[in-house]
C-alpha cells in the first residue's frame, strides 16, 4: 500500500516537517498544502504550495498523479469560504483531478463531494476548532484513498 504524507498551516514551525517525515520513512511523497512561512530548503523533503503568508517563490498550486490518481494541492485562500465545497469540485474539474488537497481553514476535513474527494490536513500551527493540531496519512489502495488523521503529541 502507498503512502502519501499531507502537511498545512505549519506557519513556521519548522522542526516538524522534520519529525513527521522521520515518523513515515516510507512514504511515496511529502505534500504540504502552504503556509509553511519557510524555504523549499527548510522543509526537505516535503513540496509545497504558496499560501497567504507565504512569502517564497512556491507555485499557487500543483496537480501530481499518485497510484492512478489525480491529485490537485492548493491552499485554498482564494476559495470563497461559504461556498468552498462546490468551488474546490469545480477547480478538480477543471484540472481533471480526483482529489483536493488543501489548507488555510486550519481544521481537518475528509469528504467526497460530487464524487471528488476533499480533504484538509488540518494545521501543523493549531486548528481553529480547538482539536489538537494533525496532519492526514493518506493511503492509497486501488484507485481509492483512505484517510487518517494523525495528532501531533
Amino acid at each position: 500500500m502507498k503512502q502519501l504524507v499531507v502537511t498545512s498551516d505549519a506557519h513556521r514551525r519548522k522542526q516538524l516537517f522534520r519529525h513527521i517525515a522521520k515518523s513515515h520513512p516510507d512514504a511515496l511523497a511529502y505534500l504540504d498544502c502552504g503556509d509553511t512561512e519557510l524555504s523549499e530548503h527548510a522543509i526537505v523533503p516535503f513540496v509545497s504550495v504558496r499560501g497567504n503568508t507565504d512569502y517564497y517563490d512556491y507555485p499557487s498550486q500543483r496537480v501530481l498523479t499518485f497510484g492512478g490518481l489525480v491529485f490537485l494541492v492548493i491552499h485554498s485562500h482564494q476559495i470563497m469560504r461559504f461556498n468552498r465545497d462546490a468551488a474546490l469540485v469545480n477547480q478538480a474539474k477543471r484540472h481533471g483531478a480526483d482529489v483536493v488537497l488543501f489548507g488555510h481553514y486550519h481544521t481537518f476535513y475528509d469528504k467526497v463531494v460530487d464524487g471528488v474527494h476533499l480533504i484538509s490536513p488540518g494545521a501543523l500551527s493549531f486548528n481553529r476548532d480547538l482539536s489538537p493540531s494533525c496532519y492526514a496519512l493518506l493511503s492509497l489502495r486501488d484507485k481509492q484513498v483512505s484517510v487518517q488523521r494523525v495528532n501531533l503529541k
